[in-house]
């Protein structure tokens, strides 16, 4: 199948998901010729460019997010170079993952929540997993306990804030361990993590770049550890792209409960600031940060070179912001919403039926209008009304007809 292409591999494509991996100038041992390797992969990283239209694209897709229904969007930068899907095929023996349609940079939802579920149970939760939560001296640690395996086997769900945002499986629960707040029924999670698109702007049409890993025991790695590393095997150097530090990336998030989302939205930033995602997040690849901060990148890396599970120092340094989510969560941060009703001009959004209506106030919000009781020349759509609006901390909740304008 891949003789087809054989003639359009000599040109230049324009997308840059099929020129690294359809349109690799391979040959019939697989792979990419030294000779060829150089040149191919920077034809990639510096002339292929963002399509014009993905602007538009991008901007329908941000567009579609609406944070009075309880999206959450934010943006943030690449600190540090980007490698995400390493195994995905290319004509290299390192593969990136890029939006099928436009060939740009892209960061899978499933990545994201995986990520940030892994954070949660590592930092938040309990230091030791293994011991049951009636023997558990950490409690207030309990609620961001993730999924507790055994032998191949769930033997106990999350904690009762993981499962809320993240779901949880069937597990093996006895009655007992019910009582401090874990389950053994499966639900899915209240927050959706959707795709992180790369940001289209000037001065980053070519977000790519060429990066290089060095096998120096390559004999050693071929044979699976049957033969001792040498200090007289060929190194060899392995090229491929990676995404290049001041890249940008639009992240979302949705759910219904909005306090939740925000605290989900912290957590994410947390996890991408301090553990980044992606491949050779160890030696500081995939940070993300609100600004460009490519001096951090060498803390971060020493962050993460001490591994993933976070100590008790860590967690310590956590415990307060642990404990404001916490009670976010369980409503004690939260206040009795102020009432206020008054008299507004809305305008009908649908025709009048059993005396009701959605309308749109002036700060546009859509809500239902009840006991709308006019003769024989009603208003229609698009004509404006008095009504009372009733309102919680300034949102509008319902509104009741009061006279025609």
């Amino acid at each position: 199948m891949r003789t087809v292409f054989t003639p359009l591999r000599d040109e230049i494509a324009s997308h840059a998901q099929l020129a690294y991996a359809t349109l690799a100038p391979i040959e019939t041992d697989g792979k990419v010729p030294d000779t060829k390797r150089t040149q191919w992969l920077s034809s990639i990283a510096g002339k292929v460019t963002v399509d014009n239209d993905y602007q538009a694209s991008y901007g329908r897709w941000k567009s579609s997010f609406d944070e009075k229904s309880g999206d959450r969007c934010f943006e943030l930068e690449l600190s540090t170079r980007l490698l995400l899907g390493q195994g995905n095929v290319s004509g290299t023996d390192v593969g990136l993952t890029m939006h099928h349609t436009w060939g740009v940079p892209v960061i899978p939802g499933s990545a994201l929540k995986g990520l940030v579920a892994h954070y949660v149970d590592a930092v938040y939760g309990p230091t030791n997993t293994e011991l049951h939560p009636s023997e558990q001296p950490e409690t207030e640690r309990l609620p961001w306990q993730g999924v507790t395996w055994r032998g191949g086997n769930i033997v106990r769900g999350p904690g009762n804030f993981f499962r809320k945002i993240f779901g949880a499986p069937d597990a093996e629960e006895t009655s007992n361990e019910i009582e401090y707040g874990f389950s053994n029924e499966a639900c899915k999670g209240e927050i959706v993590f959707h795709d992180a698109l790369f940001v289209p702007r000037i001065g980053m049409t070519t977000p790519y770049v060429i990066d290089v890993l060095t096998v120096h025991q390559k004999t050693y790695y071929d044979n699976e550890g049957k033969s001792w590393p040498n200090d007289y095997d060929d190194p060899n150097p392995v090229s491929f792209l990676t995404v290049a530090p001041g890249a940008r990336f639009t992240f979302a998030l949705s759910g219904r409960d909005q306090e939740l989302v925000s605290v989900t939205e912290t957590l994410l930033k947390s996890a991408l600031e301090e553990w980044g995602i992606g491949a050779k997040t160890s030696s500081g690849y995939g940070r993300l940060s609100r600004t460009s901060s490519h001096s951090s990148s060498s803390a971060s890396a020493q962050r993460s070179s001490q591994g993933h599970k976070s100590d008790e120092a860590t967690k310590l340094n956590h415990s307060a912001s642990a404990s404001a989510m916490q009670k976010a969560l369980t409503g004690e941060t939260k206040t009795t919403p102020k009432e206020t009703r008054s008299k507004e001009t809305v305008t009908l959004k649908t025709p009048i039926k059993n005396k009701s209506a959605k309308v749109e106030t002036h700060d546009g919000f859509a809500i239902t209008c009840t006991n709308i009781n006019i003769g024989w020349n009603p208003p229609g759509v698009g004509d404006t009304v008095k009504a009372e609006v009733l309102r919680l901390d300034n949102v509008p909740q319902s509104a009741k007809y009061a006279s025609l304008k």
